[in-house]
């Protein structure tokens, strides 16, 4: 009797093994995988900050170039610079589009001189945008404000969101909460 209780007991051991092993591999993989969406995200929002990053520190650049904006909005942009160095100013607008249908996902799209909009990032949940003058100090803007002088300096934030929900790590719960990864930066373009 005693070795059948020693098998019983030294099976419920390696069974309790098992499940500690077994539930350490499943957490292993939910943090891999949630780091590999934020990785993927982090990946999305460096291109469209390297553009809009060389793009800002432009504006206003070139002998000719208007230092005026043509629209400063707090989710539209048009200014003017020479990006490619050849004398004549661009005129480069970035704007989002409508949301997805179904969810507050948006892309946002960059135009040179009147062009094809050119999409350089998905799934945006936010993209603002902020005009300060010379002291530092916060222009209102009304909706859709043309021809705005005086702006030195432009605030830029953006914030991305995975399309695929993440599912809770708590135990028993169905929430689901998407990842976000937020880029923001102040330009300081010393050509305006």
């Amino acid at each position: 009797m005693g070795v059948i209780l020693d098998i019983i007991g030294s099976l419920m051991v390696r069974a309790a093994i098992v499940g500690i092993i077994l539930t350490m591999m499943i957490n292993l993989h939910d943090a891999l995988y949630r780091n590999t969406e934020r990785a993927a995200l982090e990946q999305n929002i460096n291109g469209p900050a390297q553009v809009i990053s060389a793009d800002l520190k432009l504006a206003g650049y070139g002998k000719s170039t208007s230092k005026i904006f043509d629209v400063a909005d707090t989710s539209k942009m048009i200014f003017h610079a020479d990006t490619d160095n050849d004398s004549t100013a661009e005129t480069i607008e970035y704007y989002t589009g409508p949301p997805f249908t179904g969810t507050n996902h948006r892309v946002l799209y960059r135009i040179i001189n009147n062009g094809t909009p050119f999409e350089i990032a998905r799934d945006v949940i936010r993209f603002r945008l902020r005009y300060y003058d010379v002291n530092g100090n916060k222009f209102n803007i009304p909706p859709a404000l043309s021809s705005v002088s005086g702006i030195k300096s432009i605030y830029v934030l953006l914030i991305i969101e995975s399309a695929n929900p993440m599912k809770s790590l708590n135990v028993g719960s169905s929430e689901s909460q998407p990842l976000h990864v937020t880029w923001e930066r102040h330009f300081f373009p010393q050509n305006l």
